[in-house]
């Protein structure tokens, strides 16, 4: 975050040196302001803040004489998950995306074509696995990766299905013959301006 006109930091220690952020009323940094009286911090939203919500950010400085905060709101999305592109063919790469996950957790399964059976009344899914290498959620609970389409894809819609950090999420794609992709794809054609006409002789 950047803040700005807040009192200037003299250097001297004369109070009105920091200033403190509050998150939803939770304290998530403290910032010292230059001589202009701006400052910048990163900040981690509380891992209590409510999925798909706008949340008030404050920025107070501190052992300051009258009022002197600021707000800002900070919206959290909603949580989804992506294919991209959503169109495609056997053999090609695409990259899956989310966002709103808990930070910092691992994605435990990454299925494509996920089947549920029940044996003796116990659940399993199983499926082509996906799981990248790398599966640690960031920070701010996005993540993406890319796989390649089996060449053996059937031409349907497939689904791909992401659990970590305990929240299960799908969505589907489609798979197309690379033949109709192309076909359905138009190829731009050149419209030729007007001929200029040349006028009398000088």
């Amino acid at each position: 975050m950047i803040g700005s006109g807040f009192p200037a930091n003299s250097g001297l220690n004369s109070g009105c040196q920091r200033v403190k952020v509050l998150y939803k009323g939770i304290k998530v940094a403290t910032a010292i302001q230059d001589s202009s009286g701006s400052f910048s911090s990163t900040i981690e939203v509380p891992r209590t803040t409510t999925i798909s919500s706008s949340n008030t950010v404050t920025a107070t400085p501190e052992s300051c004489a009258g009022n002197l905060s600021a707000t800002a709101t900070h919206t959290v999305p909603s949580r989804s998950i992506t294919v991209t592109p959503n169109l495609t063919w056997p053999g090609a790469t695409v990259t899956v995306t989310w966002v709103s996950y808990s930070g910092f957790t691992i994605m435990s399964q990454a299925l494509l074509d996920p089947t549920a059976t029940v044996v003796a009344g116990v659940s399993t899914t199983t499926g082509t696995s996906v799981l990248p290498a790398s599966s640690q959620i960031g920070a701010n609970g996005g993540f993406s990766f890319t796989f390649v389409v089996p060449t053996t894809a059937t031409v349907a819609a497939h689904t791909v299905l992401i659990t970590a950090g305990g929240l299960t999420s799908s969505t589907s794609f489609v798979v197309v013959k690379e033949t109709d992709l192309a076909a359905a794809t138009p190829t731009p054609t050149l419209t030729p301006g007007p001929t200029p006409t040349p006028g009398p002789p000088q």
